[in-house]
């Protein structure tokens, strides 16, 4: 900020800013020239840096979603109980049919 404040007391002169197509000049002190440029240089930049990372989050945010599906997934399949075991077909049936013919 000091910085700032020195800038603007060293460059106090007036400079002519002429608009070349449109037929306007302006009188600035250079400090407010120098400033106001700079400023409107980070807006232009921020809202480039900006507009250009909207598919990184577009992206971020579907991830955000498929994370939160599985997450639901997981803790539903959680909750419900294990299926049934499996048995080979007819393995108990064989087992009693020949224990009761021996």
């Amino acid at each position: 900020m000091v910085v700032l404040v020195v800038f603007a007391v060293v460059n106090r002169q007036s400079v002519t800013l002429d608009l070349w197509p449109l037929d306007m000049s302006l009188r600035l002190p250079l400090f407010i020239l120098l400033l106001g440029s700079l400023f409107v240089g980070l807006l232009v930049g921020g809202t480039a840096a900006w507009l250009s990372a909207g598919s990184a989050r577009r992206r971020a945010r579907a991830a955000e979603h498929r994370a939160a599906d599985c997450e639901r997934e997981i803790a539903r399949l959680r909750r419900s109980p294990p299926p049934a075991a499996a048995q080979p077909a007819g393995g108990e049936d064989r087992k009693r049919l020949t224990a009761a013919g021996s």
